[in-house]
């Protein structure tokens, strides 16, 4: 998964499902030491406690280009007007594409969790059935977390890791998609299969 290159219709489709008053902004990426990858919420909470600011919430988009393209809800820390995502990349990336929530937030207390949202680019089974597989996983994750504690779940192993097996075979099935010549190219510039990588 890589930020959007371009802000092309899937990128604006999916922002105005999110938040239809708001515009994605590309957000620079600085971690802070001590902070850690995926805890977006206690890395900026952290943050704040320490420099003061605020919490900014909304959602990292991310896209397989010419596959589908997600949002995942997310924190950066806001200061003096200018949005800086403090928490570190595990693909060391330097910037993301953000859409800022003014509705949506992060309950510290429930530790509740959203779903990615997910929008296919391309019209396949193979994409419909990954897209799936995510909702299902997510779906049976929440309903055996454990409250107050989201690490933990009442779920069988053999019927989670099932789960998880199906979400990474559909991953592969959605990646091994041939390219169509008037596809959007998978190289993430926007433009039609045919009219680049497919031209050269």
């Amino acid at each position: 998964m890589i930020r959007p290159k371009v802000m092309h219709r899937y990128v604006l489709d999916l922002c105005r499902q999110i938040a239809p008053d708001q515009s994605p902004l590309v957000v620079p990426v600085t971690p802070d030491p001590g902070t850690v990858a995926r805890e977006c919420f206690w890395n900026v909470s952290q943050k704040c406690g320490r420099d003061g600011g605020d919490i900014q919430h909304g959602w990292a988009i991310w896209e397989l280009p010419g596959l589908f393209i997600e949002a995942e809800f997310h924190a950066v820390w806001l200061n003096g007007g200018q949005l800086i995502d403090v928490t570190p990349k595990e693909d060391g990336e330097n910037d993301i594409l953000f859409l800022p929530d003014p509705i949506a937030k992060f309950d510290e207390a429930t530790f509740s969790r959203r779903d990615n949202v997910r929008l296919a680019e391309l019209d396949h089974p193979k994409v419909a059935a990954y897209i799936k597989a995510c909702e299902d996983l997510f779906l049976l994750e929440e309903a055996g977390s454990v409250p107050g504690d989201p690490s933990l779940f009442m779920v069988e192993r053999a019927v989670h890791d099932r789960c998880q097996a199906r979400k990474s075979e559909c991953a592969q099935d959605m990646t091994r998609i041939p390219q169509g010549r008037y596809d959007m190219c998978r190289c993430g510039s926007a433009k039609k299969f045919k009219f680049c990588c497919g031209s050269r």
